[in-house]
């Protein structure tokens, strides 16, 4: 059998006052109360003895009754207590204090007698210390009785306060759906509920953008694939219905097939390296490399690349041929690939991309510069984020994923490096990363 909360808070705060009534009410019946009866009885007795001990008193002063009247005064003064004295005609002989009002007395009457013979009669009145005590009995239900309601009063508070808020939120996790953000009014609580509710409401956040990625990439996939695979449908379609077309016409389209193939062959590697990213398998196999001519052979290869897009690399490598980096060349090659086609997407022709690579503070620095419009500052280190555009019409019309610069952050960090953005010198986009020595 299970309980709710609200009722676990119940049950429990039920238990401990009735359990902390119980036990002020069974201390008080049987051990206070037997107590304190016990020691009345002691005082009782001792009352006794000194009253026997003041009749001998008096009988050794009698007949002298003023001495007797002093005595009575004095001994009233001492153990105060009030007494009276008469004879048996009930003549006063003496008396001794004022009943004190609001104090329940206890009444006893002694004999004296002298020869045998009733001489004297005295009154002693005493604090009832047993009869005073009897209204603690009432003030003990009285603490219960407000014991119960406070603890009844706090079960109601916890039950508006704790419980309520708590059930809102269940109920909210419970029908959370990102067209339906609407928090119940708890966020401007200051305490835990209200924090719990904020970091809900952020994960609420959280989760929409996802959400949104991935009806984004959904998007993007199925644009990026479409536009290179609906241009490949119609060159194949040409060359296969087409008796005319010369060779010359033919080895167009079969480069412009080519092409477009590598597109979509890019496409799917950029989503395999995101897929590693995502799941945190993305692996370095790194090996020393000769610095100086692991870039030359890069740039030489990307000079002849780029005149077919009427694009040009200006490189410059200042570092010593002896300096060796440890890297994955195969990932460091992305790197570079996703740069440049990068620049490719967003720069209009004629393209003007600069390399530059130095040894910075210990480590291998490599800068990318091209002549294009530039990012807005605000936006700079936006661009490494996974799926993220500054301009997307531009970019799926060149084929861009929105993942290329999100997979150079990776493979740079997963190699120890840092990757930025910067505004260069010529006006465009200017990024450089850094590789530990």
């Amino acid at each position: 059998m299970t309980f709710s909360i609200k009722t676990k808070i119940v049950l429990a705060f039920f238990i401990v006052a009735l359990l902390n009534g119980a036990f002020a009410f069974g201390y008080y019946q049987f051990y206070l109360a037997d107590k304190f009866m016990e020691s009345t009885q002691i005082i009782g007795k001792e009352n006794a003895q000194y009253r026997q001990q003041l009749m001998e008193d008096i009988v050794a002063l009698y007949p002298d009754e003023r001495a007797i009247a002093s005595l009575i005064r004095t001994e009233a003064a001492t153990q105060g207590i009030q007494m009276t004295m008469t004879d048996i005609d009930g003549r006063e002989i003496a008396a001794a204090a004022e009943q004190r009002e609001g104090i329940a007395l206890f009444q006893t009457k002694e004999v004296v007698r002298i020869q045998g013979e009733a001489v004297y009669l005295i009154d002693f009145q005493y604090p009832d210390w047993y009869e005073q005590v009897k209204p603690m009995k009432s003030l003990l239900l009285l603490v219960i009785a407000v014991l119960v309601l406070s603890v009844i009063g706090l079960i109601f508070y916890l039950q508006s306060h704790i419980v309520k808020p708590l059930t809102l939120l269940h109920t909210y996790m419970k029908t959370f759906h990102f067209k339906n953000m609407k928090l119940p009014k708890l966020e401007r609580r200051q305490d835990e509920i209200g924090e719990l509710m904020k970091d809900f409401a952020e994960m609420g956040q959280r989760l929409e953008t996802s959400h949104n990625e991935q009806v984004d990439m959904i998007a993007a996939v199925s644009h990026d694939i479409k536009t290179p695979l609906t241009s490949i449908i119609g060159y194949v379609e040409r060359l296969s219905g087409s008796k005319t077309l010369t060779e010359a016409k033919k080895e167009d389209y079969y480069r412009i097939i080519h092409r477009k193939a590598k597109d979509i062959e890019k496409l799917v590697e950029d989503f395999s390296a995101f897929s590693d990213m995502e799941h945190d398998t993305l692996k370095i196999a790194t090996e020393r490399v000769h610095v100086r001519s692991f870039i030359q052979s890069i740039c030489t290869e990307y000079e002849e690349e780029l005149q077919a897009h009427q694009a040009r690399l200006e490189w410059t490598c200042q570092v010593p041929e002896d300096v060796q980096v440890e890297l994955d060349m195969k990932k460091i090659r992305r790197v570079f690939a996703n740069i440049v086609h990068n620049a490719l997407i967003y720069v209009s022709p004629p393209v003007h991309l600069r390399l530059s690579c130095e040894l910075q503070d210990g480590s291998l620095r490599i800068a990318f510069e091209d002549n294009g419009e530039g990012v807005p500052d605000e936006e700079l280190e936006r661009i490494f984020d996974k799926l993220y555009r500054v301009d997307p019409s531009r970019s799926r019309a060149g084929g861009g994923s929105g993942l290329g610069l999100a997979t150079c952050k990776s493979m740079i960090e997963a190699h120890g490096g840092r990757i930025h953005a910067y505004r260069n010198p010529l006006g465009g986009l200017g990024i450089y990363f850094t590789l530990p020595l």
